[in-house]
């Protein structure tokens, strides 16, 4: 209602108007963080961590030039020991049927030939992929050399996650909506946005050491 008159009709009144307050308060929920959910975690006690990796053979690789354009071709490979005299391969994206033997390996030049159904004019070129499919071997035969691969030693850093939260006396004693102790409730939140901030660091960490300053890389280290 409007004042009319100089009168002020009861509508109107503001003072003394208790407020209609929800006794929740709304906070940004933890779901926010769903890999700090599923990913393992124990501590640590020093400040870099270390561990060992070993991968299986390589069983594919990138062809850096071919010589030649018809059967026999060579292939110079970034590393020719991830292959072996007999070895079958097929390259990435074309027939199934088109596939190629290994006759003769040089440091990382591979000497093959067209293989079953390989038509002489299927020529392998530079960036293909190369995959091993299969062996073709002498019944009986000795083995050739052992295909070894070496372990790693990878590692990563601590990193230091830290906010300050402060709370007079006069604010902890004093009753607020929704919460006991102001400066419990200010530490919930705190923790809360150091754990999404956390989980960005999951996924896009950036290993860094300089001094005492470091931060941890992320699930691609």
């Amino acid at each position: 209602m409007a004042i009319t008159s100089g009168k002020t009709t009861t509508a109107n009144r503001t003072v003394g108007v208790k407020v209609d307050m929800d006794e929740a308060i709304t906070i940004l929920p933890i779901d926010d963080v769903p890999l700090q959910r599923w990913l393992p975690s124990g501590p640590t006690r020093n400040i870099k961590v270390e561990w060992m990796e070993e991968l299986l053979a390589a069983q594919t690789a990138i062809v850096t030039s071919v010589a030649g354009t018809s059967s026999p071709w060579t292939l110079t490979m970034p590393d020719g020991n991830v292959f072996r005299v007999g070895d079958v391969l097929h390259i990435q994206g074309r027939a199934a049927n088109i596939q190629f033997l290994i006759t003769a390996i040089s440091t990382n030049d591979l000497t093959v030939a067209g293989f079953g159904a390989t038509a002489a004019t299927d020529d392998p070129v530079a960036t293909d992929v190369v995959e091993i499919v299969g062996q073709v071997l002498t019944e009986g035969g000795d083995p050739l050399d052992a295909r070894s691969q070496e372990r790693t030693a990878l590692f990563n850093y601590t990193q230091i996650g830290q906010e300050k939260v402060e709370a007079s006396r006069t604010a902890r004693k004093q009753a607020v909506y929704a919460q006991n102790d102001p400066y419990d409730h200010e530490v919930q939140k705190k923790f809360r946005e150091l754990a999404i901030r956390f989980e960005r660091q999951l996924v896009l960490g950036q290993r860094y050491q300089s001094g005492s300053q470091r931060a941890f890389g992320g699930l691609f280290y």
